[in-house]
């Protein structure tokens, strides 16, 4: 039997599988969005497989594609150029995180936390500091 694979090994394929789906559904032009099921399940794989490898700055970026993609789904944000400009980017973002996760550079967590709160802020959907802020 060869070597098994490592959790950071399987997360990079898997992972990469996922960010290259999704990057391929927000090609999708401006105007109604027929494939929100679609993005919002490779958003949902992309964060658990995050999660299962314990890459949480990772996870926190695939937060932000879900809740992105949930809006865009339920029609509480437009599927417009600015919308697919802002999720192709932050896709493309963690592509570049993601290449770096065997050799990470000091702030590449705090960035990938960064493309999550910025999508929230796009979905409207507020991030977990400013909900604990608000308080119950």
């Amino acid at each position: 039997m060869g070597q098994s694979m490592g959790g950071l090994d399987f997360f990079l394929l898997e992972g990469g599988e996922y960010l290259e789906r999704l990057d391929a559904l927000a090609q999708a032009p401006a105007g109604p969005f027929a494939q929100g099921d679609e993005l919002v399940r490779n958003a949902r794989a992309f964060r658990g497989s995050a999660i299962m490898a314990s890459q949480h700055g990772m996870a926190r970026a695939a937060l932000g594609i879900d809740s992105c993609a949930r809006a865009v789904r339920e029609g509480r944000l437009a599927w417009t150029e600015a919308t697919r400009g802002e999720l192709i980017r932050a896709i493309d973002d963690s592509k570049i995180l993601m290449h770096r996760l065997r050799t990470p550079e000091q702030g590449d967590t705090e960035k990938a936390e960064a493309i999550g709160a910025q999508l929230d802020r796009l979905s409207g959907r507020a991030s977990a500091a400013r909900r604990a802020q608000a308080g119950p």
